[in-house]
C-alpha cells in the first residue's frame, strides 16, 4: 500500500514540523508538499506545492506561520515502505 499523504488535525497556529524515520522500516521518504485548511474543505498548498526535500534534514519551518485546521503532508518521492513520524511545532 502506498500512503499517499498523511492528515493532521488541528485547531493551532503551526511554524513547522518535525520527524523521524523509523531506522528499521524498509524504506524513507525523501521529498514532501504540504497543504492546510481553516475550513476542511479547501486546501492552500505551502510553497506553491514545491516539494521540499528532506535529504539530510529533522524538521521543516515554515516561511511564516500557518493558521490551521488541518494539515496535510504528501510524500511525493520515496523508497521501499517508508514508516515515519511527525510532530507539529506550534507558536
Amino acid at each position: 500500500a502506498v500512503l499517499v499523504w498523511c492528515l493532521v488535525l488541528l485547531a493551532k497556529t503551526v511554524t513547522g514540523f518535525s520527524f523521524d524515520q523509523n531506522d528499521g522500516s524498509k524504506g524513507t521518504i525523501t521529498e514532501v508538499f504540504v497543504d492546510y485548511s481553516l475550513d476542511s474543505l479547501l486546501f492552500v498548498c505551502v510553497n506553491d506545492c514545491k516539494p521540499v526535500s528532506l535529504a539530510g534534514l529533522k524538521s521543516i519551518v515554515f516561511d511564516r506561520p500557518l493558521k490551521a485546521k488541518k494539515i496535510r503532508v504528501h510524500p511525493t518521492k520515496w523508497n521501499g515502505a517508508p514508516e515515519v513520524r511527525f510532530s507539529f511545532d506550534y507558536s
